[in-house]
């Protein structure tokens, strides 16, 4: 769980690459930027049900490279049966000490909720960085991440580099979006879009509502 100070915290944590004369002839540096820098952000979105999919897929390639940030104990297949079996395995895991922080209202939106840990970190993520965007009156332009791949894919990126106010150079390159409906069933979704009501933002459901409107009725009778 992480409150404002430390995401803004994390957010300002970076690397840098510096040549040296060893065996990879680079040192990363670590360091933390001062935040007021800062002028705008760029808040991105992408469907949750597809964005939490994609970290599943993310995990099983880090898992197979033998990462060093990354163990499992138990390997899981890479598709839909492995996705279930992976949120079975990690919610079981996690829920006791999520019990020993989170208060009652919050964990029990998790029943029902497969890879609840993980529609958690995506809500206290956008949560935040609203949050944040606000507390240092940063000027923030919003952008969905399917948006790359629509016929409007032009303006998108035109309006982000006026934002930004940087010119254009080159042409868009082509972009697909990767989708998973057969991951959940409608049951699933459904409880997963009441917790995202009870838990976002006024600000992050607003974005979020593009993604769950079909589930809206169902979750939160209309709201």
């Amino acid at each position: 769980v992480l409150n404002l100070e430390r995401f803004v915290g994390e957010c300002t944590h970076g690397a840098r690459f510096e040549e040296r004369d060893n065996e990879v002839g680079y040192e990363v540096i670590w360091f933390h930027y001062d935040v007021n820098i800062v002028r705008r952000a760029v808040h991105l979105f992408r469907d949750p049900f597809d964005n939490i999919v994609s970290r599943f897929h993310h995990e099983v390639h880090m898992n197979e490279r033998k990462s060093p940030h990354l163990h499992w104990k138990v390997n899981f297949g890479n598709n839909a049966k492995g996705f279930r079996e992976w949120c079975r395995y990690f919610d079981k895991e996690k829920l006791g000490k999520e019990k020993e922080i989170l208060h009652e209202g919050i964990w029990r939106s998790f029943e029902g909720v497969p890879c609840h840990t993980e529609f958690f970190k995506y809500i206290q993520w956008h949560n935040n960085a609203f949050a944040a965007t606000s507390s240092l009156n940063i000027k923030t332009h919003v952008i969905y991440y399917e948006d790359y791949g629509s016929n409007n894919a032009d303006d998108i990126v035109n309006s982000l580099l006026e934002f930004l106010g940087r010119e254009r150079k080159g042409s868009v390159p082509r972009f697909s979006a990767r989708s998973y409906p057969e991951y959940y069933t409608d049951e699933e979704r459904r409880k997963i879009v009441a917790m995202f009501f009870q838990l976002t933002s006024s600000e992050t459901w607003r974005f979020l509502k593009r993604y769950v409107k079909d589930w809206i009725p169902l979750a939160s009778g209309g709201a």
